[in-house]
């Protein structure tokens, strides 16, 4: 460890050591040294929830890896790091992907509904109502309790169908158990 400590002192020799910006230059280079594993072990000056993990330095290192980007987050602040061992930034990003395929499958399903609305003409209150009640219904689709099925209406609500998530079939679902689900 001497001999690594001398040899990034040696290069940076002419660094001005009273300026702040020189010893942060000495300390990163002398950190990236000590983490590397060209020298055959890998030094961990990491906490690990404020505390020295106990499993080896490198058992450690290999689960700080990002889901989504497959990056290390082992030296990245824990300010940074989102679920399990993500990058926040990219937990944040798969979060919005979600939101704006939920939008658009909110967009699709509303129109679906529209035309099994108007298939056979407008109903009572002309287009106006059509949208408003495909909305109505598309957001009782969506936003419904119990996650484990999927419902659908081909009268715009007044019988409904569920059927579970993967599942070719439907059943017919209660005017009762409708009602206690759109609560």
């Amino acid at each position: 460890m001497e001999k690594l400590i001398d040899d990034v002192l040696e290069k940076y020799r002419d660094t001005n050591l009273h300026s702040a910006a020189g010893r942060q230059v000495i300390v990163k280079e002398m950190m990236k040294k000590l983490r590397s594993d060209k020298m055959g072990w890998v030094l961990n000056m990491n906490r690990i929830d404020g505390r020295i993990p106990d499993v080896g330095d490198r058992e450690e290192e290999v689960k700080w890896v990002c889901k989504h980007c497959s990056e290390s987050t082992f030296e990245v602040n824990y300010d940074s790091i989102g679920s399990e061992y993500n990058h926040l930034s990219c937990d944040l990003k798969e979060e919005e992907k979600m939101g704006s395929g939920i939008k658009q499958f909110k967009g699709d399903l509303q129109k679906r509904i529209y035309n099994e609305l108007t298939i056979d003409g407008l109903p009572a209150g002309g287009d106006s109502q059509a949208v408003i009640e495909s909305h109505k219904l598309a957001e009782e689709i969506i936003d419904n309790k119990d996650e484990r099925y999927i419902y659908e209406s081909p009268d715009g609500g007044k019988t409904v169908f569920r059927r579970g998530i993967g599942d070719p079939e439907r059943e017919l679902v209660s005017e009762e158990t409708w009602e206690q689900l759109k609560k």
